[in-house]
């Protein structure tokens, strides 16, 4: 059995040829994104950034395809204080990769592609209301070292 994708990490399917493929991933605030380290302003934090995570309640390993993936139940693993207003409870991880060390990864910084890219995501959750507020997405570039 194999299985085709229409979109993936590599050159001939990867995050370049997203918005030609699919229109909506051509808007100006989507994914992927290109990090200019000149244009970066330094955040000064009156508290400090505080993560905590729960092993025993990842729920699922999953490959989706594209990538691994590790569902999370949520309980106990947040992240809160530094610039964040709320408490962002963990939902999921995955990481993804290509062919090459120089094609895995959604993001760019100063055009620069990387070998894969680890995908934290968070979502805000205030005290008291039992709706999702907001979103948030920690990512980590990959390179290969031989």
């Amino acid at each position: 059995m194999s299985v085709s994708l229409e979109w993936g990490y590599d050159s001939h399917n990867g995050p370049d040829t997203w918005p030609s493929q699919y229109p909506q991933a051509a808007g100006e605030k989507q994914s992927p994104i290109d990090i200019q380290p000149v244009s970066l302003k330094t955040l000064k934090m009156n508290k400090n950034l505080q993560w905590k995570y729960v092993p025993e309640n990842c729920e699922e390993l999953s490959n989706t395809g594209t990538a691994w993936k590790v569902h999370v139940n949520g309980k106990g693993s947040e992240l809160v204080g530094g610039p964040l207003e709320g408490t962002y409870i963990l939902e999921q991880f995955h990481c993804h990769w290509g062919e090459k060390d120089d094609e895995g990864s959604e993001h760019t910084i100063d055009g620069q592609r990387f070998a894969g890219e680890v995908c934290i995501s968070k979502t805000l959750f205030c005290l008291g209301y039992p709706r999702v507020r907001d979103a948030l997405a920690l990512k980590i570039l990959l390179e290969m070292y031989s």
